[in-house]
Protein backbone atom coordinates (compact mmCIF):
# COMPACT_ATOMS: atom_id res chain seq x y z
CA UNK A 1 0.00 0.00 0.00
CA UNK A 2 1.13 3.56 -0.69
CA UNK A 3 0.30 6.88 0.96
CA UNK A 4 -1.91 7.69 -2.03
CA UNK A 5 -3.75 4.39 -1.53
CA UNK A 6 -4.39 5.36 2.09
CA UNK A 7 -5.99 8.66 1.10
CA UNK A 8 -7.98 6.95 -1.66
CA UNK A 9 -9.48 4.54 0.89
CA UNK A 10 -10.06 7.34 3.41
CA UNK A 11 -12.03 8.99 0.60
CA UNK A 12 -12.43 12.48 2.03
CA UNK A 13 -14.60 14.80 -0.09
CA UNK A 14 -12.59 16.70 -2.68
CA UNK A 15 -14.66 19.76 -1.85
CA UNK A 16 -12.91 19.73 1.54
CA UNK A 17 -9.43 19.80 0.00
CA UNK A 18 -7.36 22.73 1.29
CA UNK A 19 -3.64 22.16 0.70
CA UNK A 20 -2.42 24.97 2.97
CA UNK A 21 1.13 24.95 4.32
CA UNK A 22 1.65 25.16 8.10
CA UNK A 23 5.03 26.42 9.26
CA UNK A 24 6.87 25.17 12.31
CA UNK A 25 7.06 28.73 13.57
CA UNK A 26 3.28 28.79 13.93
CA UNK A 27 3.34 25.67 16.10
CA UNK A 28 6.25 26.86 18.21
CA UNK A 29 4.53 30.19 18.88
CA UNK A 30 1.14 28.69 19.77
CA UNK A 31 2.21 26.17 22.38
CA UNK A 32 3.76 26.25 25.83
CA UNK A 33 6.74 23.98 25.20
CA UNK A 34 9.59 22.61 27.25
CA UNK A 35 13.06 22.74 25.72
CA UNK A 36 12.83 18.99 24.95
CA UNK A 37 9.45 19.40 23.22
CA UNK A 38 10.70 22.39 21.24
CA UNK A 39 13.72 20.37 20.12
CA UNK A 40 11.50 17.45 19.08
CA UNK A 41 9.40 19.71 16.86
CA UNK A 42 12.39 21.56 15.43
CA UNK A 43 14.45 18.45 14.74
CA UNK A 44 11.74 16.14 13.41
CA UNK A 45 9.07 18.14 11.58
CA UNK A 46 9.88 18.53 7.90
CA UNK A 47 6.65 19.74 6.29
CA UNK A 48 3.08 20.15 7.49
CA UNK A 49 0.13 20.52 5.17
CA UNK A 50 -3.43 21.33 6.16
CA UNK A 51 -4.70 18.92 3.51
CA UNK A 52 -8.43 18.87 4.24
CA UNK A 53 -10.88 21.01 6.22
CA UNK A 54 -14.08 19.01 6.66
CA UNK A 55 -17.01 21.25 7.58
CA UNK A 56 -20.76 21.55 6.91
CA UNK A 57 -20.24 23.84 3.94
CA UNK A 58 -18.31 21.26 1.95
CA UNK A 59 -19.60 17.87 3.11
CA UNK A 60 -23.28 18.39 4.03
CA UNK A 61 -22.67 17.07 7.54
CA UNK A 62 -23.87 19.26 10.40
CA UNK A 63 -21.66 20.64 13.15
CA UNK A 64 -21.92 19.33 16.70
CA UNK A 65 -22.04 21.31 19.93
CA UNK A 66 -22.71 20.38 23.53
CA UNK A 67 -21.45 21.47 26.94
CA UNK A 68 -18.14 19.63 26.43
CA UNK A 69 -17.42 19.55 22.72
CA UNK A 70 -17.44 21.77 19.65
CA UNK A 71 -17.11 20.13 16.25
CA UNK A 72 -17.54 22.79 13.60
CA UNK A 73 -14.66 21.49 11.52
CA UNK A 74 -12.29 18.53 11.32
CA UNK A 75 -8.80 19.41 10.15
CA UNK A 76 -6.72 16.75 8.42
CA UNK A 77 -2.99 17.44 8.61
CA UNK A 78 -0.42 15.61 6.50
CA UNK A 79 2.92 15.71 8.32
CA UNK A 80 6.22 14.57 6.83
CA UNK A 81 8.98 13.85 9.34
CA UNK A 82 12.66 14.26 8.63
CA UNK A 83 13.38 10.76 9.88
CA UNK A 84 11.75 7.72 11.40
CA UNK A 85 11.38 8.15 15.19
CA UNK A 86 10.41 5.91 18.07
CA UNK A 87 6.70 5.40 18.77
CA UNK A 88 7.09 7.14 22.14
CA UNK A 89 8.44 10.24 20.40
CA UNK A 90 5.72 9.99 17.77
CA UNK A 91 3.04 9.87 20.45
CA UNK A 92 4.52 12.92 22.16
CA UNK A 93 4.72 14.83 18.89
CA UNK A 94 1.06 14.09 18.24
CA UNK A 95 0.10 15.34 21.69
CA UNK A 96 2.04 18.58 21.13
CA UNK A 97 0.34 19.28 17.80
CA UNK A 98 -3.10 18.52 19.22
CA UNK A 99 -2.37 20.96 22.02
CA UNK A 100 -1.04 23.67 19.71
CA UNK A 101 -3.83 23.62 17.09
CA UNK A 102 -7.31 24.32 18.52
CA UNK A 103 -9.35 22.12 16.19
CA UNK A 104 -10.46 18.50 16.15
CA UNK A 105 -7.47 17.07 14.27
CA UNK A 106 -6.75 13.97 12.25
CA UNK A 107 -2.96 13.84 12.07
CA UNK A 108 -1.34 11.71 9.38
CA UNK A 109 2.38 11.24 9.97
CA UNK A 110 4.62 9.79 7.28
CA UNK A 111 8.31 8.91 7.38
CA UNK A 112 10.81 6.78 5.52
CA UNK A 113 12.39 4.02 7.57
CA UNK A 114 15.80 2.66 6.65
CA UNK A 115 16.04 -1.08 7.11
CA UNK A 116 19.34 -2.92 7.29
CA UNK A 117 19.02 -5.87 4.91
CA UNK A 118 20.98 -9.02 5.58
CA UNK A 119 21.80 -10.54 2.21
CA UNK A 120 24.33 -13.11 3.43
CA UNK A 121 23.71 -16.81 2.87
CA UNK A 122 25.02 -18.02 6.22
CA UNK A 123 24.82 -16.76 9.78
CA UNK A 124 28.58 -17.08 10.11
CA UNK A 125 29.17 -14.72 7.20
CA UNK A 126 26.59 -12.10 8.11
CA UNK A 127 27.26 -8.83 6.35
CA UNK A 128 25.03 -5.84 5.90
CA UNK A 129 25.34 -5.50 2.14
CA UNK A 130 22.57 -3.04 1.45
CA UNK A 131 20.08 -0.69 3.03
CA UNK A 132 16.42 -0.84 2.09
CA UNK A 133 13.74 1.70 2.91
CA UNK A 134 10.08 1.35 3.69
CA UNK A 135 7.23 3.84 3.83
CA UNK A 136 5.64 4.22 7.25
CA UNK A 137 2.43 5.93 8.28
CA UNK A 138 0.82 6.71 11.63
CA UNK A 139 -2.48 8.32 12.56
CA UNK A 140 -3.14 10.31 15.71
CA UNK A 141 -6.49 11.66 16.93
CA UNK A 142 -7.66 13.15 20.20
CA UNK A 143 -10.74 13.63 22.32
CA UNK A 144 -10.67 17.39 22.95
CA UNK A 145 -13.13 19.03 25.29
CA UNK A 146 -13.97 22.60 26.17
CA UNK A 147 -11.86 23.93 29.02
CA UNK A 148 -14.29 24.73 31.83
CA UNK A 149 -11.97 27.40 33.19
CA UNK A 150 -11.58 29.06 29.77
CA UNK A 151 -14.23 28.23 27.16
CA UNK A 152 -12.01 29.62 24.39
CA UNK A 153 -9.54 26.76 24.93
CA UNK A 154 -9.72 23.00 24.46
CA UNK A 155 -8.38 20.38 26.84
CA UNK A 156 -7.04 17.07 25.55
CA UNK A 157 -8.94 14.35 27.37
CA UNK A 158 -7.18 11.49 25.60
CA UNK A 159 -5.15 10.81 22.47
CA UNK A 160 -5.45 7.79 20.16
CA UNK A 161 -2.69 6.67 17.81
CA UNK A 162 -1.93 3.71 15.59
CA UNK A 163 1.85 3.72 16.16
CA UNK A 164 3.87 3.28 12.99
CA UNK A 165 2.41 1.12 10.21
CA UNK A 166 4.89 -0.24 7.67
CA UNK A 167 2.97 0.18 4.42
CA UNK A 168 5.29 -2.24 2.63
CA UNK A 169 4.74 -5.06 5.14
CA UNK A 170 1.28 -4.63 6.64
CA UNK A 171 -0.06 -7.28 8.97
CA UNK A 172 -3.56 -8.62 8.28
CA UNK A 173 -5.10 -6.67 11.17
CA UNK A 174 -3.42 -3.48 9.89
CA UNK A 175 -4.79 -4.06 6.40
CA UNK A 176 -8.26 -4.58 7.86
CA UNK A 177 -7.91 -1.39 9.87
CA UNK A 178 -6.85 0.72 6.89
CA UNK A 179 -9.71 -0.63 4.78
CA UNK A 180 -12.15 0.26 7.57
CA UNK A 181 -10.67 3.71 8.21
CA UNK A 182 -12.87 5.45 5.65
CA UNK A 183 -14.93 8.62 5.70
CA UNK A 184 -17.90 7.13 3.75
CA UNK A 185 -18.21 4.35 6.37
CA UNK A 186 -18.69 6.82 9.22
CA UNK A 187 -21.99 7.80 10.81
CA UNK A 188 -22.91 11.05 9.00
CA UNK A 189 -25.21 12.35 11.74
CA UNK A 190 -22.77 15.17 12.56
CA UNK A 191 -19.05 15.92 12.55
CA UNK A 192 -18.52 14.48 16.01
CA UNK A 193 -20.07 11.14 15.00
CA UNK A 194 -17.67 11.04 12.03
CA UNK A 195 -14.66 11.79 14.21
CA UNK A 196 -15.78 9.32 16.88
CA UNK A 197 -16.17 6.51 14.33
CA UNK A 198 -12.66 7.07 12.98
CA UNK A 199 -11.33 7.10 16.54
CA UNK A 200 -13.07 3.80 17.23
CA UNK A 201 -11.17 2.29 14.30
CA UNK A 202 -7.91 3.14 16.06
CA UNK A 203 -9.19 1.60 19.30
CA UNK A 204 -10.17 -1.54 17.37
CA UNK A 205 -6.64 -1.78 15.95
CA UNK A 206 -5.18 -1.47 19.44
CA UNK A 207 -7.43 -4.30 20.61
CA UNK A 208 -6.61 -6.42 17.54
CA UNK A 209 -2.95 -6.33 18.49
CA UNK A 210 -3.94 -8.32 21.57
CA UNK A 211 -6.61 -10.58 20.06
CA UNK A 212 -5.27 -11.08 16.53
CA UNK A 213 -8.62 -10.06 15.01
CA UNK A 214 -9.74 -6.59 13.88
CA UNK A 215 -13.35 -5.71 14.60
CA UNK A 216 -14.97 -2.43 15.52
CA UNK A 217 -17.21 -2.53 18.58
CA UNK A 218 -20.94 -2.76 17.98
CA UNK A 219 -21.66 0.25 20.19
CA UNK A 220 -19.99 3.15 21.95
CA UNK A 221 -20.70 1.47 25.28
CA UNK A 222 -18.94 -1.74 24.19
CA UNK A 223 -16.07 0.36 22.89
CA UNK A 224 -15.67 2.04 26.28
CA UNK A 225 -15.61 -1.32 28.06
CA UNK A 226 -12.94 -2.64 25.71
CA UNK A 227 -10.83 0.46 26.27
CA UNK A 228 -11.05 -0.11 30.01
CA UNK A 229 -9.77 -3.66 29.53
CA UNK A 230 -6.91 -2.37 27.37
CA UNK A 231 -5.92 0.09 30.10
CA UNK A 232 -5.92 -2.74 32.65
CA UNK A 233 -3.78 -4.86 30.33
CA UNK A 234 -1.24 -2.07 30.01
CA UNK A 235 -0.94 -1.91 33.78
CA UNK A 236 -0.34 -5.66 33.93
CA UNK A 237 2.21 -5.41 31.09
CA UNK A 238 4.05 -2.77 33.10
CA UNK A 239 4.01 -5.01 36.17
CA UNK A 240 5.29 -7.93 34.11
CA UNK A 241 8.18 -5.86 32.78
CA UNK A 242 9.10 -4.95 36.35
CA UNK A 243 8.94 -8.56 37.52
CA UNK A 244 11.07 -9.76 34.61
CA UNK A 245 13.68 -7.12 35.44
CA UNK A 246 13.74 -8.24 39.09
CA UNK A 247 14.01 -11.89 38.05
CA UNK A 248 16.94 -11.15 35.78
CA UNK A 249 18.83 -9.45 38.61
CA UNK A 250 17.88 -11.95 41.34
CA UNK A 251 20.49 -14.54 42.36
CA UNK A 252 18.73 -16.32 45.25
CA UNK A 253 16.81 -19.41 44.18
CA UNK A 254 13.88 -19.00 46.60
CA UNK A 255 13.28 -15.43 45.47
CA UNK A 256 13.49 -16.53 41.83
CA UNK A 257 10.75 -19.08 42.53
CA UNK A 258 8.58 -16.40 44.13
CA UNK A 259 9.04 -14.06 41.20
CA UNK A 260 8.20 -16.83 38.74
CA UNK A 261 4.96 -17.49 40.60
CA UNK A 262 4.04 -13.80 40.41
CA UNK A 263 4.89 -13.72 36.69
CA UNK A 264 2.67 -16.74 36.05
CA UNK A 265 -0.20 -15.02 37.87
CA UNK A 266 0.22 -11.85 35.80
CA UNK A 267 0.37 -13.89 32.59
CA UNK A 268 -2.88 -15.56 33.61
CA UNK A 269 -4.45 -12.12 34.10
CA UNK A 270 -3.33 -11.15 30.58
CA UNK A 271 -4.94 -14.29 29.16
CA UNK A 272 -8.21 -13.52 30.97
CA UNK A 273 -8.20 -9.92 29.72
CA UNK A 274 -7.60 -11.13 26.15
CA UNK A 275 -10.65 -13.40 26.41
CA UNK A 276 -12.70 -10.46 27.69
CA UNK A 277 -11.67 -8.37 24.68
CA UNK A 278 -12.82 -11.07 22.30
CA UNK A 279 -16.29 -11.09 23.85
CA UNK A 280 -16.87 -7.37 24.50
CA UNK A 281 -18.24 -6.51 21.09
Amino acid sequence: MTIDDFYAILALPESASLGARIYKKQVLENADLSSADRKLITDQLDTMEWRYAIKPANCAITRYDDDEREYGEIAVLHIVLKSYIKNTQLKRLGELLHRAIPYPLLLVFVATKTIATDLSSTAQETELLANATSSTLAICMADKRINRADSSKLTIFRTFDTAWLNLDELQVIEQDFLLDFAFPACNPQHLYSVYADLTRCIVALDIARHTGHYQRSASADADQKRQEVIQAMRQVESQLAGQYALLKAETQFNRQLGLNVQIKQLQQQMSEYTLQLKHKN
